[in-house]
């Protein structure tokens, strides 16, 4: 049995978020995923120019995948040679679904330029937008797989900058600017998180810097964090921090010349206990003690020591009881 490397694991994983994307180009399908990469077209467009075939080489690139997919799965059980063979092939499809995303790109932005409807400005924002189909469609389509399979994934690349998925708001006086979520895989950050964390953190959300105000911070901490049956408030008013209340925490801006994080960690305890002491022949005594208590740890995160932790207090309630 051959142990898959973490090259046959990427080209599965990439396999296996792209297939679906076959049924999402065909038919009607395809004008509602064409407008969730920010692109809205007359429904005229899409039978025009090269577009069609553009569309069928993409359907017809990613309808190839799942075959390779199982080709590599059974390779693992077989010898190392089969299974980089396999590796091979389904790397190797995908990247010819990469090349027939950017043919669709190019058929789009030639629809685009070739419409006698649009003004001038919206060809050039349809046309740059046309330009990043190749990224957008890769980037929905990982973020749609690790949604449904590994949302705790999602949620720490998120929040370590190396994903965004950014709602867009649109505009409302253009109707070929529709409203959309920008997704997008940032492995152009993955240096600076590794090499120096600190000043990602002040990159990618300004903390460290006079104008820190913890939204952008405790969005993504949120979307992480939430589940229907719990969700954290993020507070935010006029004049005041910006404050995220989470069953297990609390974090809040502290206003200074650079502000910094207050922490605070609520965590329950509880001990119960029961001790026997022998006193003389049958007798015995048995003393019996069970106590709870509430308690909160609150600390600082200071941007400007190299973000160290500062403790400010603990609390706790203790009401023990005995018997």
């Amino acid at each position: 049995m051959s142990n898959p490397g973490p090259l046959e694991t990427l080209a599965r994983i990439l396999g296996d978020a792209l297939s679906p994307l076959a049924a999402r180009l065909q038919g009607d399908n395809a004008a509602d995923l064409i407008e969730q990469l920010g692109l809205r077209l007359p429904p005229a467009a899409l039978g025009a120019g090269g577009l069609p075939a553009a569309l069928e080489a993409s359907v017809v690139a990613l309808e190839a995948l799942p075959d390779s997919i199982a080709a590599l799965v059974a390779a693992i059980s077989g010898s190392d040679a089969a299974l980089i063979a396999a590796a091979a092939d389904l790397s190797g499809k995908i990247i010819k679904a990469g090349a027939a995303f950017t043919q669709l790109g190019a058929a789009l932005n030639d629809v685009v330029q070739a419409d006698g409807g649009l003004s001038a400005q919206q060809k050039a924002a349809l046309g740059a937008a046309a330009a990043e189909v190749p990224q957008r469609l890769l980037g929905l389509a990982i973020i749609t797989y690790l949604e449904d399979r590994l949302p705790s994934v999602k949620g720490a690349l998120d929040l370590t900058g190396l994903l965004d998925d950014t709602a867009v708001p649109g505009d409302a006086t253009d109707p070929t600017q529709p409203p959309f979520h920008l997704t997008r895989l940032r492995l152009d950050r993955v240096s600076g998180l590794v090499s120096n964390p600190v000043q990602h953190l002040k990159d990618l959300y300004g903390f460290g810097r006079p104008d820190f105000d913890g939204i952008e911070l405790f969005t993504r901490i949120k979307s992480l964090i939430d589940r229907p049956e719990a969700e954290a408030l993020l507070i935010t008013a006029p004049d005041q921090p910006a404050v995220l209340e989470a069953l297990l925490f609390r974090l809040a801006v502290q206003p200074s010349a650079i502000p910094n994080l207050r922490t605070r960690l609520r965590i329950g305890a509880q001990k119960d206990a029961s001790t026997t002491v022998p006193i003389g022949g049958p007798w015995a005594g048995t003393v019996n003690s069970t106590a709870r208590f509430d308690s909160s740890i609150e600390f600082l995160i200071d941007p400007q020591t190299g973000c160290n932790f500062s403790l400010l207090r603990t609390r706790r309630r203790w009401p023990p009881r005995s018997g």
